[in-house]
């Protein structure tokens, strides 16, 4: 799902969960975790491919239970997908993918 030029915009709060709060107009609160579509672990390879991890389009709210479970596993397919050095519009379809796959709602 793609959304409007509110999507495109800076995050207004300082923090990653503030700004997708402001975004999403959702305050979850302790049954979800805001959850970097992209990977902080792999900031610098996402910013040379012209991908701002921090903005909050780029989040989403993950179950917090699932979250934990499933981060470790989340982020070693992000490592494996990045040796092979995709573009930058590789990389969004790959996090539509995996957020799909992961049953989470993003809007790039």
């Amino acid at each position: 799902m793609r959304r409007g030029s509110l999507y495109q915009r800076k995050p207004a709060f300082s923090g990653f969960r503030a700004s997708l709060i402001d975004l999403t107009g959702e305050d979850p609160g302790a049954a979800a975790q805001a959850h970097h579509i992209f990977p902080v672990k792999y900031g610098p390879q996402f910013a040379g491919s012209g991908v701002d991890i921090n903005l909050p389009q780029y989040g989403a709210w993950w179950p917090t239970a699932s979250h934990q479970a499933n981060a470790a596993a989340y982020n070693q397919m992000w490592g494996q997908f990045l040796a092979t050095n995709p573009g930058r519009d590789e990389i969004l379809d790959f996090g539509r993918g995996l957020a799909d796959r992961y049953g989470l709602k993003v809007g790039f």
